[in-house]
């Protein structure tokens, strides 16, 4: 009889001084590597800060919830830049709407990465 194919997998974090398993679904485990590799950001510094900021949720939650914090706000500022920029002329690139290879300057705004960290501690509180 032939195994199930999971949609679910698990990946090792260090957290303090001690090792756990985070347990996330293929496609925010794939979301999850973009951010990382987009901020240049190691998977268990990441993973501390938002265990930090996770409150009474469990981690998986608000590791997914921080992901979609972050593609939202990528997305918004996206939208608020090419809506702020008139002459903007969209290629035919296929990678064209990919939110990891949109071109706004990431000097004139805040980190997607830090806005995604603050939403999710907003959400925490509130949740509360």
């Amino acid at each position: 009889m032939t195994q199930p194919i999971s949609h679910f997998q698990k990946r090792n974090v260090k957290l303090s001084d001690k090792r756990t398993s985070l347990v996330l679904d293929r496609y925010h485990w794939a979301q999850l590597d973009q951010i990382l590799i987009h901020e240049s950001v190691e998977f268990d510094m990441l993973i501390q800060d938002i265990e930090l900021r996770r409150g009474s949720l469990s981690l998986a939650s608000a590791c997914r919830i921080f992901i979609l914090m972050y593609m939202h706000y990528r997305l918004e500022t996206r939208a608020n830049y090419l809506s702020h920029t008139p002459d903007w002329q969209t290629g035919t690139d296929d990678d064209a709407t990919s939110i990891f290879m949109l071109g706004e300057p990431e000097a004139k705004q805040p980190s997607a990465l830090f806005q995604a960290l603050s939403l999710l501690s907003r959400y925490v509180a509130q949740a509360s």
